[in-house]
């Protein structure tokens, strides 16, 4: 099944985590405590260089505390390879907006309701629908 997992808010896209490092940052500001994280799509990427890629971009307009555990925002560093290719092609910054619960489509999955009904429709549809409907 897909579905939309995150949602993301877009402050910096760049081609490369150098002209990323290099971004003014400017009209953005915040002094609530924060985490960074590293999300790569097409390849995995070490723990090391992920740390490396944080410290280089120390210039951001984050003024609150680093928060690990449970921050007020957490901002993503998002990058996409292509292929056979060790370099990102596309590298996003930006805070986190909105996450889904998954847990709810298993919760009221078809399978496990104790009566099926003519009218009975797949949650994840169902669930589609009715934000469609808001």
């Amino acid at each position: 099944s897909s579905g939309i997992n995150a949602e993301y808010g877009v402050w910096e896209k760049c081609s490369s985590r150098k002209e990323l490092c290099d971004a003014p940052f400017t009209g953005y500001h915040s002094s609530t405590s924060f985490n960074i994280l590293l999300h790569s799509f097409g390849r995995k990427v070490p723990m090391a260089d992920k740390i490396e890629l944080i410290e280089q971009i120390e210039h951001l307009p984050l003024s609150g505390t680093v928060n690990c555990v449970h921050p007020d925002q957490v901002y993503y560093i998002c990058e996409r390879y292509l292929p056979n290719n060790p370099v990102p092609v596309m590298v996003v910054f930006g805070p986190l907006v909105g996450v889904s619960d998954r847990n709810v489509v298993d919760r009221f999955a078809v399978k496990k309701r104790l009566y099926i009904g003519r009218t009975t429709m797949d949650a994840q549809l169902s669930f589609v629908m009715a934000n469609l409907a808001k």
